[in-house]
């Protein structure tokens, strides 16, 4: 057996995201290489570094323009190492202007080596298929139950502090997705197992996140006229908007409402 399976080798309750990468098509038929290995990179560097598995009981994949990460949650504190975790991963892709869209769910998994059985799996992706429609993340109700279990039998009062980081955002048709850009910050320690105090979160690093953030979505705008693919960049803008006013950050990281149309 592939011993990077082994934390995953029984049939077992986990987290388990489904994350589609958007335009992976016509980056394969441009044979876009120098693209196509950024996303190799950017995987690698969010989902496979080792400080990562000493945190969590993690697994990832990604074939052609899916990647699965799925991980045991045992404590409230794992459930916001993995927020931590997508957000991380997420951010990055969008930064590199490698959109995503998909879906976390919570239930049944199992991998041994190629092998996939998981109900968690088909149901993200039915809810990422169905409804996410957008470039971001849903949390299926089984997920936030899930979390919200978590953190109320927790004690601990530091989980204040998680909730707010953790903040999900409500969408316009009422779903809820991940808050990804609190978590381009968060850089795994693996000398520290609790969770809060496994990041450093730095307000500095965020506010160049947010530029370099800002600047990728006004460079796309600039050059996309397909309305369907513009029409994914204005949401992306309009969360970018919403994160930055309802942090109370600088108005000057705002993208302006003029640019926001098809």
């Amino acid at each position: 057996m592939d011993k990077s399976n082994e934390a995953s080798a029984v049939y077992e309750d986990r987290a388990v995201a489904f994350i589609d990468i958007l335009g992976f098509k016509d980056l394969v038929a441009r044979s876009d290489v120098p693209r196509l290995n950024e996303l190799v990179e950017i995987f690698h560097k969010c989902f496979s570094v080792e400080g990562w598995k000493s945190l969590l009981q993690i697994d990832a994949i990604q074939f052609s323009d899916t990647i699965v990460v799925s991980a045991k949650l045992n404590s409230w504190a794992d459930f916001a190492r993995f927020h931590m975790k997508l957000g991380f991963g997420i951010s990055n892709f969008h930064l590199s202007k490698h959109m995503t869209r998909g879906a976390v769910a919570y239930g049944k998994y199992f991998r041994r080596g190629d092998i996939i059985i998981s109900p968690a799996l088909i149901s993200a992706y039915e809810y990422e298929s169905k409804h996410a429609k957008h470039p971001r993340v849903l949390l299926t109700p089984e997920f936030l139950t899930a979390t919200k279990t978590a953190i109320d039998a927790s004690n601990d009062p530091a989980k204040s502090l998680i909730e707010h980081r953790l903040m999900t955002v409500p969408d316009l048709d009422g779903f809820q997705y991940l808050n990804y850009l609190p978590f381009y910050t968060a850089e795994p320690k693996a000398d520290r197992s609790d969770g809060e105090d496994a990041f450093r979160d730095n307000r500095k690093r965020l506010a160049e996140c947010l530029i370099r953030h800002k600047q990728a979505i006004l460079e796309s705008l600039a050059t996309i006229t397909k309305v369907d693919v513009r029409s994914k960049y204005i949401w992306l803008a309009n969360y970018h908007n919403f994160f930055i006013n309802s942090e109370k950050l600088d108005e000057s990281l705002l993208i302006p409402e003029n640019l926001l149309i098809l």
